[in-house]
Parts: structure tokens; C-alpha cells; sequence
């Protein structure tokens, strides 16, 4: 780079779906990945440690801007440098092919990009490039996990925190069939034929639709056969796919925690009803989702929870409804605010203890 950025003002977030601002369902830009880096103002004496934010929203929305994330959280008691990346999300972030044509996890591998910049230039705004503590909530939280898990072997970061969110999250684990998800998004999208097209001609045709059309053409994606709250999530990478970010499965029991086991981490929950309101944006704001749920409420409850294969589902379920939706087998007002509440256990405070 050798012209002058103006950082005056805050960049766009990465391009999203908002389930929230109804008069506005596409926000963002995909021009986005920008970091925002604080400093103190005063001068500080030596090389100041650096903390490192991955921001939550499920994979598929969030924001490292100052509205969202700013400084004001987080340098108030201490002198730190705080980074902030970009990464991009959804069907931007996190589709595969399942081949080298779209090798997937581009959000995590963005990530990367930022650490790899903030060890070769932080110390130009007086940060200590050996003194980097990542750290997420939610989805950031499992980003955190991921990294531990690719072995930091470059060094790029020196201590984690995770959140509410680990890699072993229903909302986290890696599809089962990345590449049919793309099929079903370039249907969904328009694209004829779509199951019959090799992997270089769908990229090609997902690269030609607009960027919204993509976005609310994965509203209508059906995966009751996938964990269906979040449709964009990470996936396992084969080895020799150049810049494989995932190669191994979280939940395989012979791979430890953080294959670089000398780094330091810490993990815990904030609470968990809201991270489960988080997570339930899709089918909150999806009615036909509501109805397809309600319609075999305890197979898709299993699949939403992803519940082992080997666990006596009926039973299990019957507990579950039991102890948060008052015995009542179908999610509607009355039994919505239990059903967050399930979502959080299951998705946040479990997957903590088990890390």
C-alpha cells in the first residue's frame, strides 16, 4: 500500500441477510474487509499487548464497527491496542464445493489474513506483535476454537478467550454434504440444471447473480437433513486443498481441544437465553420454517439440536420438552421463550462444559 487510507469513518460491514430491520433485509457491502484498530491517545511506554475481536452473529450476520465493538469496552481499565477484523459471512464466507474449485471457510481464512497483518504491522501503532490475545463471543467464540485447532504454528497469536461459542457448537460443526448446499442455494438462486453442473460452472453461476438475490434466495434453502438454524458454517477441508484452513472434524475424539496445547485459554457463557434468540433469527423470521418444525416437531427438534445418532431420540426429546416447553411438542408464542432458552443450553452452555 503506498497511498493514504482515510480511516475517518467506519467501513461497511460485510454484506449480510438482517432479519431484524424488516424495511431493510440486505445490509452492507461486500467491499469490507477492513480492519478497525484502537490505541490509546496518550503516549504509552514500550510495546502495548494487543487484543484480538472476532465478532458473533452466527456466521451469517455481525459487525466489527465502532457501534457494534467499539473501544470503549474494552480500554477503559488498561492500555491495550484492540483490533477488530472484518471476515465475510454467509454464503460469502462459509460455501464449499467440496473441492478445490470453492475449498470454503473464507470468514475463518480472512480471520487469518488479519492476524498475519497485525504480527507484520501492529508495532507501527505500538502493539506488541508476541503479545496477541484473540478473543470472540458466539460465533467469534468458535472462530477462536478453529484457530487453536489449525495449530497457530506461525505464531500469530499468543493467548484465546472464547465466549459463548466453541467449535463443538450445534451452530459450529461442519456441514455433511457442503457441496449439495451450494446446489440447493443455485436452485434457489435461479439456476436450472443447477445439480447437473460441475464445480467450476457453479461458482461461475453464483459469481454472476447479485449479491441480495443470493442472500434471500438462502432463505428458501431446506436442509431439515442438516442442523438447520444456521445454514453457513464452517467445513472440513482436505489437506491438500491449498490454504486448507479445517482439515479435521471438532467433535473427533482423538483430536485434542488446541493441537497447539502451549497456548493459553480461557472459555465460558454469558447468558444463555439471548445467544439462543441469536441463533433463532432464521426460523423467527421464516414462517414456513415454524410450520415445517411443528410438522415432525421431535425428528427436526433432533436435527436441530444435533442429538447423536445413538441417543434414544423419542426419549430424549420427551425430556427436553418436558423440562422447557411444558410438555408441549410444537413451538409457537407460548412455548417460544423455553424453546430460546433450549437453544441456548444446547448451544452455548453444553458445548462449554464438554470443551
Amino acid at each position: 500500500w503506498n497511498g493514504t487510507l482515510s480511516a475517518l469513518y467506519p467501513k461497511p460491514d460485510c454484506i449480510q441477510r438482517d432479519y431484524i430491520n424488516v424495511l431493510k433485509p440486505i445490509s452492507g457491502s461486500e467491499d469490507c474487509l477492513y480492519l478497525n484498530i484502537y490505541r490509546p491517545l496518550h503516549k504509552a511506554g514500550g510495546e502495548l499487548p494487543v487484543m484480538f475481536y472476532i465478532h458473533g452473529g452466527g456466521f451469517f450476520s455481525g459487525s466489527p464497527g465502532p457501534s457494534s465493538v467499539g473501544p470503549q469496552y474494552f480500554m477503559d481499565t488498561s492500555d491495550v491496542i484492540l483490533v477488530v477484523p472484518a471476515y465475510r459471512l454467509g454464503p460469502f464466507g462459509f460455501i464449499s464445493t467440496n473441492d478445490e474449485q470453492m475449498t470454503g471457510n473464507y470468514g475463518l481464512k480472512d480471520q487469518k489474513l488479519a492476524l498475519q497483518w497485525v504480527q507484520k504491522y501492529i508495532s507501527a501503532f505500538g502493539g506488541d506483535p508476541e503479545g496477541v490475545t484473540i478473543f470472540g463471543h458466539s460465533a467469534g467464540a468458535a472462530s477462536v476454537h478453529l484457530h487453536l485447532m489449525n495449530n497457530n504454528e506461525e505464531g500469530l497469536f499468543n493467548n484465546a478467550i472464547m465466549m459463548s461459542g466453541a467449535a463443538n457448537s450445534p451452530f459450529a460443526l461442519p456441514l455433511n454434504d457442503p457441496r449439495d448446499q451450494v446446489v440447493q442455494l443455485a436452485k434457489a438462486a435461479g439456476v436450472t440444471e443447477a445439480e447437473n453442473l460441475s464445480s467450476a460452472c457453479l461458482v461461475h453461476a453464483l459469481r454472476s447473480i447479485k449479491p441480495e438475490d443470493l442472500l434471500l434466495a438462502a432463505d428458501n434453502l431446506k436442509l431439515w437433513a442438516e442442523q438447520p438454524l444456521v445454514v453457513f458454517r464452517p467445513n472440513i477441508e482436505n489437506d491438500t486443498w491449498p490454504g486448507a484452513f479445517l482439515t479435521k472434524d471438532p467433535l473427533d475424539p482423538f483430536i485434542p481441544f488446541g493441537t497447539n496445547t502451549d497456548t493459553p485459554w480461557i472459555v465460558g457463557n454469558a447468558p444463555a437465553k439471548g445467544e439462543g434468540l441469536v441463533i433463532a433469527l432464521r426460523l423467527a423470521s421464516n414462517k414456513n420454517l415454524q410450520d415445517e418444525l411443528n410438522e415432525k416437531f421431535s425428528q427436526r427438534l433432533s436435527i436441530t439440536l444435533s442429538l447423536p445418532a445413538t441417543c434414544d431420540t423419542e426419549d430424549v426429546i420427551d425430556s427436553l420438552v418436558t423440562e422447557y416447553m411444558d410438555g408441549k411438542r410444537e413451538l409457537n408464542n407460548e412455548t417460544l421463550n423455553g424453546f430460546l432458552e433450549l437453544l441456548g443450553d444446547a448451544y452455548f452452555i453444553h458445548p462449554t462444559y464438554k470443551v
